[in-house]
């Protein structure tokens, strides 16, 4: 059969999963652990997988494969020619479309901190979550619309000389207090800052390293120069890829629990976070997330253990409390669906500009 390919990326430069041969190893793997105690052979197989997805995941990279990822390098260098002094902030996220910025990276070392040799069931399920996590987060598609929030907001920095993607011109969903918050689509993914408490309590976002350019040096050109209070922040929509749809299929359980955190104390002090608005990105990447997400949710169901919130989109609920399975010897019991068809057509990456579902 003849395989579909998305029209911008050209054709036979993605090789395809061998997903056959993975999916009668892993029904084959679970016959025979079925009845014993060997978690370091249950995850030896989805281990490999993800290996192998993020190896091809950064050839792609390496190839310029990823529609958004040429759309960031080309703004990058537009806004670096036209605003010098803001070449620092366009050329630490232009890195990010390749293998050496901080999203590939942060993959990888997750990837490399999951354990392979596992003796009790509680470290096997935390690992094979995150291996589903990661398998989501090094899936092109969705790493192609994670790449949006850059995108847009290198588009804000210029001060509207570049065009943002799926979100209006005139969106008052960036501002805080009526002004421009540089850097808005990137508060609260981990891979740019963190949220710290001060002295009474109060979260509010710091930026890592380059990333404080965002405002020790944008508060002079009419952007927001105040802390970003995590309460201020999310109590009203905003527009943000990673943080109303992309933590929840592929954040780490840390992130995910540090989130939930957050989310109940700014209940406590009578604030209600927002729900996210109309989904945007790619239709496929959609549809991908929300799979992912899915999974998540399954598997958590199935295996008895919860370790934060899987099952929706930004502010989610935490989950109610389910009654705790016994605690047996053998791994829980899965379908092999989970590492299966999510992967089959990653070679289709979203297509950029005039490519999104819009708002």
């Amino acid at each position: 059969m003849k395989s579909t390919q998305d029209p911008g990326i050209p054709p036979n430069r993605v090789s395809a999963i061998p997903l056959l041969q993975a999916l009668s190893a892993i029904v084959l793997l679970l016959a025979l652990t079925g009845c014993g105690e060997d978690f370091t052979a249950a995850i030896a197989e989805p281990h490999a997988m993800v290996g192998q997805q993020l190896e091809r995941l950064g050839k792609t990279l390496d190839n310029e494969e990823l529609t958004n990822a040429l759309l960031l390098k080309t703004y990058a260098d537009r806004l670096s020619q036209s605003q010098p002094d803001l070449a620092p902030i366009a050329t630490a996220l232009k890195r990010d479309a390749t293998r050496d910025g901080k999203l590939y990276q942060n993959l990888l070392n997750r990837y490399k901190a999951v354990p392979t040799s596992i003796a009790s069931r509680e470290r096997y399920v935390a690992a094979y979550q995150e291996l589903q996590s990661l398998q989501a987060g090094s899936d092109p598609i969705i790493f192609n619309d994670a790449l949006l929030d850059l995108v847009n907001t290198l588009a804000d920095l210029s001060g509207g000389t570049l065009n943002r993607i799926n979100i209006p011109n005139d969106s008052s969903n960036t501002t805080l207090q009526g002004k421009q918050v540089a850097g808005s689509y990137l508060i609260g993914n981990p891979n740019y800052g963190e949220y710290r408490q001060d002295s009474h309590g109060n979260s509010f976002w710091e930026w890592y390293g380059q990333y404080a350019l965002f405002s020790s040096l944008l508060g002079g050109r009419g952007f927001y120069d105040g802390a970003v209070n995590y309460n201020s922040w999310n109590r009203q929509p905003r527009y943000s890829w990673y943080n109303d749809y992309g933590r929840s299929s592929y954040g780490s359980e840390r992130e995910l629990q540090r989130d939930n955190t957050l989310k109940s104390e700014m209940k406590q002090r009578g604030y209600q976070p927002a729900q996210p608005q109309k989904r945007y990105g790619s239709v496929e990447g959609s549809k991908r997330a929300s799979t992912y997400t899915t999974r998540k949710t399954d598997f958590q169901n199935r295996s008895g253990i919860k370790t934060g919130s899987g099952d929706g989109p930004r502010h989610y609920d935490s989950p109610k409390p389910q009654p705790q399975k016994k605690s047996g010897t053998t791994p829980p019991k899965r379908s092999s669906s989970l590492f299966s068809s999510s992967t089959r057509n990653s070679s289709r990456t979203s297509r950029g500009a005039g490519g999104f579902g819009g708002k």
